[in-house]
């Protein structure tokens, strides 16, 4: 069959007619659109012409932001430098994603939508994934040697640190009563010791504080790594088995991941805390150290197929493995310093 130059070229304008058709639609309707969609769909809707692409890019935190958490599984491939990640919302969308360019390892957390794996060889080495924006961290070397599970690792968390100009990892050692610091590209590793049972870490609101045992803390980053105790008027309630400090809307709370409907507000104007419902949240919780809470508006009525759910005093609770919360894995945790 002999195509006729007419042809391809009557195909190659009808294909600028309709990109131009795509592109020309109003942006505003579009924004609309875009919010509606899924975790998938979101980049499927960035691939169908410059303009959306466009649109995408610069609402992109803006999309992540109103995103609901999603389960997440991780799968080893045959590949020993990735692993393939598969994200599901409530709806049960399903997004996968490859991560390239690590040596592996087991994940045992998650910070700022980076996950955390560790690497149980002589190099003991942790690298931190991001496995939407791709970005990666490596923090070699670390300095406590264990051959079983590293079960050691209680909360760890990624912050920027404008004093020092450059990435900082914080990882708690519960074993050893010991917190570990490690700034990006030094290899080098630094840390305090405590004297009470640590119970977690965390970042709010350019600060990291502490709790042990009924002890709340600030962890100072500069000029050296120094715990500095903060003058509470009181504790989360005595009878909290394993309190867990999670954030949402401007507040930090500690939750009994054990006895699940006691939440309290960390009043920081008068430092004490204040037993709240928690009503207005729906809370996430996951075995790996991480959890948060969620205005439940934008979850459906449905329940995730995923995991455990139970309603006490009227909070929702959702239980699994690892959760990955897209409304994270934009944002920089920065250091007010």
């Amino acid at each position: 069959m002999i195509r006729n130059k007419n042809d391809d070229a009557s195909s190659s304008q009808e294909k600028s007619k309709s990109s131009a058709a795509w592109s020309d639609l109003d942006h505003n309707l579009l924004y609309l659109v875009m919010m509606k969609l899924g975790f998938g769909d979101y980049y499927s809707f960035r691939g169908v012409c410059k303009s959306w692409r466009s649109l995408a890019h610069s609402n992109e935190n803006m999309f992540m932001a109103s995103m609901p958490p999603m389960s997440i599984s991780i799968i080893s491939t045959n590949d020993a430098n990735e692993k393939a990640c598969y994200l599901e919302d409530f709806k049960g969308r399903k997004f996968k994603t490859i991560i390239h360019g690590f040596t592996g390892g087991e994940c045992v957390g998650l910070t700022c939508g980076y996950l955390i794996f560790f690497k149980k060889t002589n190099a003991r080495d942790f690298w931190l994934v991001n496995p939407v924006t791709r970005d990666q961290h490596h923090f070699p070397c670390f300095p406590r040697d264990y051959d079983d599970h590293p079960t050691f690792i209680g909360r760890a968390i990624l912050v920027f640190s404008p004093s020092i100009n450059g990435w900082v990892f914080v990882v708690a050692d519960r074993l050893n009563r010991e917190i570990w610091i490690s700034i990006a590209d030094k290899g080098a590793w630094s840390h305090v010791s405590y004297t009470h049972g640590f119970i977690d870490l965390y970042f709010f609101k350019g600060k990291i504080y502490t709790l042990n045992d009924d002890i709340l803390c600030e962890l100072r980053l500069n000029p050296e790594p120094k715990m500095t105790f903060l003058k509470a008027k009181n504790f989360p309630d005595p009878g909290f088995l394993l309190p867990e400090f999670v954030s949402s809307c401007g507040n930090l709370y500690a939750m009994d991941q054990v006895l699940k409907n006691q939440l309290h507000q960390l009043d920081f104007g008068e430092m004490k805390w204040v037993k709240t419902m928690g009503d207005e949240y729906a809370i996430f919780l996951s075995s790996l150290n991480y959890g948060a809470a969620v205005i439940p508006e934008s979850l459906a009525p449905r329940s995730y197929a995923r995991c455990a759910e139970a309603v006490i005093e009227e909070t929702r609770f959702f239980a699994a493995n690892m959760w990955y919360f897209p409304h994270e894995c934009m944002k920089v945790d920065r250091m007010d310093e």
